[in-house]
């Protein structure tokens, strides 16, 4: 059986709580993320960012991104590490290239912080499946091993 990772639905939102290390950053901690299959790019949100310590005035935040209507910036951060606790055993994923949002999300004029999404870049770069059975409030990421090797 494809090692599973058991996400949460609450609101009709998917999400998982991980552990994120950013050597470069000199960053380790716990990040609630939401699985944005809409989102071509994955990002840690201003609010985990500065919970986490990362030291925004010394990252380049130049790629524009839209965030539910609102524009964002984007910085690029290299070589980020996902902890996972699967069912029976630890999954750690990496991502050779992730991001570091920075703006507020603007929503029927209330300003909200962006919440820390996993996008579909994270999910085609670790060859993962999106499982998603609403009804029965089943949600789980695959990883996808190709029978064929």
């Amino acid at each position: 059986m494809d090692p599973r990772i058991q996400l949460k639905i609450s609101n009709g939102l998917i999400h998982t709580v991980t552990l994120v290390r950013i050597p470069s950053l000199r960053v380790r901690g716990i990040v609630k993320f939401f699985i944005d299959t809409g989102s071509p790019e994955s990002f840690i949100g201003e609010q985990d960012a500065n919970r986490l310590h990362i030291p925004m005035k010394k990252l380049n935040f130049t790629k524009p991104a839209l965030m539910g209507g609102t524009k964002i910036s984007l910085a690029q951060t290299k070589d980020v590490a996902f902890h996972f606790q699967a069912a029976d055993t630890p999954i750690t994923l990496k991502c050779p290239i992730f991001h570091i949002a920075k703006g507020m999300w603007t929503k029927k004029g209330i300003v909200r912080n962006n919440p820390s999404i996993i996008g579909t870049d994270f999910l085609l770069v670790n060859n993962l499946q999106l499982i998603f059975w609403p009804s029965n409030k089943v949600a789980f990421l695959r990883i996808f091993r190709d029978r064929t090797e």
